[in-house]
């Protein structure tokens, strides 16, 4: 359950979202995304979640809650990701990968489309790859000059892989995200190296991400590359491949023979009566981001409705708490080392000529002692409005206390 509890305590907060509890949202909250989207359930279970209702995601490997998920707005590019269109047999002699993917063949080692299906919600093809030879056999997730892309752009690449059976004796499996010319010819990839073991798909996403440097850049697909050096048998099981353009491989988008586009989710508290006080006050977040998404992103703010005056939680290359009254500066404390993974706390506390911010990762109070306080109206959560500096992960807890606490209190409750 989503919890909003509101004390009169001068020790406890005000507001207190816990967002790693399965229900409804506190009726204070606004949640919205034009979309549905994908999560894993507590079970580890891939599955959509209508248009407008948030998404409480569990880590597919340690099923362990990791709170609500917020992210921007992505496109799926491949357009079969659910594998639709495949016919069992053996490539070129009656069997056929899924629509709109591509097939290098190489003389002596035979490839077969074994079946298809759903492991833990994730759609799935199974390969079988025996023979002997030495060369590559490469399997396109899109034809060359199907993607659209340019020089300048980051793209991200993705895939579930799991060896069902078989070894990995004489054989590398690389995914690999491509740059290519208008001509749809190859300029250059970026690869990510598999070893996929036989443990549940859902623990085995592999991803690679390129900012694109070519200026013959016209089209981009992502790719299997299956080198051969002798002897190989081997099952494979290839799951939703996602290509999408952004800094960092998102949450599963699921295609069935054309592009999907999964909409920003937004999330805010637009009546702040009851809760907030104005002159002073304490806000902390608990969240938790992959370790390749670096963009900038708010992870709570404070503002009214511009970006003229806001009391900011931020995440990026590095954690701070920002004030800004009337367009102007008035404190950016913290410039926190970021976790590498795993779960953070951020506290930002204010009040005109004594701000201060504390950090989990740090053990020390950074502050400040000039500055005004802004005029604020609403409380946005994981984004700055819709799809803008948006955090692209999850948020675990947000509490506000009504006055401006100690130091040392701030740093306790930021190791919390």
């Amino acid at each position: 359950m989503y919890r909003l509890l509101i004390w009169r305590s001068a020790l406890r907060p005000s507001l207190n979202l816990s967002l790693t509890d399965e229900g409804s949202l506190a009726s204070l909250v606004n949640f919205s995304r034009a979309s549905a989207g994908w999560r894993f359930n507590a079970q580890g279970v891939l599955e959509q979640v209508a248009a407008d209702q948030p998404r409480h995601d569990t880590d597919p490997i340690s099923l362990t809650p990791r709170g609500l998920l917020v992210e921007e707005q992505r496109t799926n590019s491949v357009r079969s990701s659910n594998a639709n269109g495949a016919l069992t047999g053996v490539i070129g002699s009656g069997g056929a990968l899924p629509t709109n993917w591509s097939y290098g063949a190489l003389a002596g080692i035979t490839v077969t489309v074994l079946g298809t299906g759903s492991e833990d919600g994730i759609p799935y093809v199974d390969l079988g790859i025996s023979g002997s030879a030495t060369g590559s056999v490469v399997i396109g997730y899109e034809g060359g000059n199907i993607i659209a892309a340019a020089s300048g752009e980051t793209w991200s690449s993705s895939a579930y892989y799991r060896l069902t059976s078989g070894s990995l004796a004489n054989i590398a499996l690389i995914h690999q995200l491509v740059e290519r010319n208008s001509g749809g010819s190859l300029l250059v990839t970026s690869d990510a190296a598999l070893a996929p073991g036989n443990g549940p798909l859902r623990t085995q996403r592999s991803g690679v991400t390129r900012l694109f440097n070519q200026a013959s850049t016209a089209y981009s697909n992502s790719r299997l590359w299956v080198s051969c050096s002798g002897a190989v048998s081997l099952s494979l099981r290839i799951g939703c491949p996602q290509q999408e353009k952004g800094s960092h491989v998102s949450s599963p988008i699921i295609t069935v023979s054309s592009i999907v586009t999964r909409a920003a989710d937004s999330m805010s508290v637009s009546s702040l009566a009851g809760w907030f006080q104005s002159a002073h006050g304490t806000l902390r977040v608990e969240a938790e981001r992959p370790a390749e998404a670096t963009s900038s992103g708010v992870l709570a703010e404070f503002n009214d409705g511009t970006a003229q005056n806001r009391l900011s939680l931020l995440t990026g290359n590095s954690y701070q708490v920002g004030v800004v009254t009337g367009g102007t500066s008035q404190a950016l404390m913290g410039t926190y080392s970021p976790v590498a993974s795993g779960v953070f706390g951020l506290v930002g506390a204010w009040k005109s000529n004594d701000f201060a911010a504390a950090c989990s990762t740090n053990a020390s109070t950074d502050t400040d002692s000039s500055g005004t306080m802004p005029t604020v109206t609403q409380l946005y959560l994981g984004a700055r409005g819709t799809n803008d500096t948006v955090l692209n992960g999850w948020l675990r807890k947000v509490q506000y206390w009504p006055r401006r606490l100690g130091n040392t209190i701030l740093q306790k409750w930021a190791a919390q």
